[in-house]
């Protein structure tokens, strides 16, 4: 059987240790984040742990001097581990709150303890707390380690403000919801609303997750748990504070076992959602909706792991509008094509939508954890103190979730909490491939020359509603043997929109998967996706400094 803590804490006692404000621990074999959420007033910590063996453990310990190990182990609130084949990614999250008495010291100041890799458990089931832990001091986490968690509560409730209403009165209420070849229809009935969603069938257990709300920290969701071309369960869920998903027994979600059919590669079902969940409109009549389509995994007894990939938000006014026909037909899709296309056609990768298409409402944990973009470090060792302790014996409890031996692969550039931390003046030259390297199957186009408006000076959201057109393929070819991409330079002090950042890490998360479906690489089709990124109307001026600085090796000012 395999064992393991994940995470959990002692009562000790602190005493002075030099003062390390940084934010991350990472060694071969383990990496520790933390962050501060201003919002639930907590730290949010996050390990990913190699695997040495088949039982193990590895541990946070607060404070210093470890007493009364055997007696005293509490756990913290936090998701269910997610085992890997060759790792173990888990997150906490506690309280400032909830620290035991004493754990700051009087500076403020908080220890945490660590073994710093994986330790095996004795044949008799005991965890033996080595003599000597790595160790850190940290000062000031309210405000040197809160950028990735303090956006959550502000950056996605203004990213929310900036998702077009998708509902028109001349043309009826927006119905459906479309991710590449996954879709989701609803319709109103008179129980409340009716999902009906057609996915890819993936193997393995995932969860698939439609949600109420517009931030991560407070959702109620209809969650399916699917197995290959299986539901197995369905149920009502809700989040608050960014804490894992909790069963709900007052959201009661109906699955219609009659309508589940899986045919070929693909699995249809539809359940209900009760209409008092949706009567949390705005002043118009408008709420937001979150789609997660096979967005992670879980383990035995419906464990909920993190998600994989980020719920995507869609504004929907007047839902109770949609009827059987809407959903039947389906209107203007927020998510365009997967770009999925035979290998070596030579078509271009998935075209940018324009920007009423929804974008991520929050920066998503990381599939591994990393360092916040800006941590506030005024004082920087590498390496952790190393403090000899008394070793202590701790009795292991039992995981009840076997590992995954198909392991999740992190996609950085998919990541738009990576993409959030990098500077809109130096894209990642890991992605800037020269043409030249462009592999034989992928046809090159001709010189692209783009005509845009001149800016003429910083442009605000409100000059034209905040909207980028959509993509004209005329606009990507020529006549001319160049790559380059002319375009008016950026106005000195230029402004984008507030949407572009997020825009443009969706856009290029996409042209990562497609490139990876087809055995390319992302810097063999960065320049086609410039290129149609150059045809979309207003992006090279609205979003003139994001679109210089992801496509600058291929455009050229006129």
């Amino acid at each position: 059987m395999k064992r393991l803590i994940p995470f959990c804490y002692l009562l000790a006692i602190g005493s002075s240790l030099p003062i390390q404000e940084t934010c991350q621990y990472s060694s071969p074999n383990v990496t520790i984040t933390w962050e501060f959420n201003a919002a639930s007033s907590s730290i949010y910590f996050s390990l990913n742990a190699q695997r040495a063996q088949d039982d193990y453990w590895t541990g946070i310990f607060f404070q210093k001097v470890i007493l009364d190990a055997e007696q005293r182990v509490d756990f913290v609130s936090g998701t269910s581990p997610s085992l890997q084949s060759t790792s173990i990614i888990s997150e906490f999250t506690k309280r400032i709150d909830d620290f035991e008495e004493g754990a700051f010291d009087a500076d403020g100041c908080l220890t945490i303890s660590f073994p710093g890799t994986v330790l095996p458990i004795s044949s008799t089931g005991n965890l033996i707390v080595p003599e000597t832990l790595s160790q850190y001091r940290i000062c000031n986490i309210e405000s040197s380690c809160q950028s990735a968690t303090a956006s959550k509560a502000s950056g996605e409730k203004e990213q929310i403000l900036d998702i077009v209403k998708r509902d028109n009165s001349a043309k009826g209420p927006v119905c459906n919801w479309m991710d590449g070849s996954n879709t989701v229809h609803w319709e109103a009935v008179p129980n409340g609303i009716k999902f009906n969603i057609q996915a890819d069938v993936k193997k393995g257990k995932y969860w698939t997750a439609i949600a109420v709300g517009e931030s991560m920290g407070n959702l109620k969701m209809a969650v399916a748990f699917t197995d290959g071309n299986k539901v197995k369960q369905v149920g009502g869920y809700t989040s608050s504070g960014w804490q894992p998903p909790a069963k709900a027994k007052d959201l009661k979600v109906t699955l219609n076992k009659k309508g589940v059919k899986a045919i070929d590669s693909k699995l249809s079902y539809e359940f209900i959602m009760p209409a008092d969940v949706f009567k949390a409109v705005d002043s118009d009549g408008c709420l937001t909706l979150q789609f997660g389509i096979n967005a992670g995994q879980y383990a035995g007894n419906f464990q909920i792991h993190k998600h994989e990939a980020t719920p995507t938000p869609m504004q929907v006014c007047n839902i109770q509008k949609c009827s059987a026909d809407d959903a039947a037909s389906p209107a203007e899709t927020v998510e365009e094509g997967s770009g999925a296309v035979e290998e070596g056609s030579g078509e271009l990768p998935p075209q940018p939508a324009s920007t009423t298409a929804s974008m991520p409402a929050s920066p998503p944990s990381s599939q591994a954890p990393q360092n916040p973009g800006n941590i506030g470090v005024t004082e920087r060792r590498d390496d952790p103190l190393n403090v000899t302790m008394t070793s202590a014996t701790i009795a292991a409890i039992s995981a009840s979730n076997e590992p995954n031996h198909d392991p999740v692969v992190a996609s950085s550039a998919a990541n738009p909490n990576v993409a959030s931390s990098v500077s809109a003046s130096a894209a990642p030259e890991a992605l800037l491939t020269s043409p030249a390297e462009v592999k034989a199957t992928t046809e090159k186009p001709a010189e692209v020359v783009v005509t845009t408006e001149q800016n003429s000076g910083a442009v605000s959201p409100s000059s034209s509603g905040g909207e980028l057109g959509p993509l004209d393929e005329s606009k990507t070819s020529g006549s001319g043997s160049s790559t380059r991409i002319t375009v008016h330079p950026c106005k000195q002090g230029q402004t984008d929109l507030r949407v572009c950042h997020g825009y443009f890490a969706d856009y290029l998360g996409k042209v990562e998967q497609w490139a990876q479906r087809h055995g390319e690489t992302v810097g063999a089709q960065l320049w086609k996706a410039c290129s149609l990124l150059a045809g979309v109307q207003h992006v090279p001026t609205m979003c003139c400094t994001e679109f210089h600085s992801t496509c600058r090796e291929f455009i050229q000012d006129e």
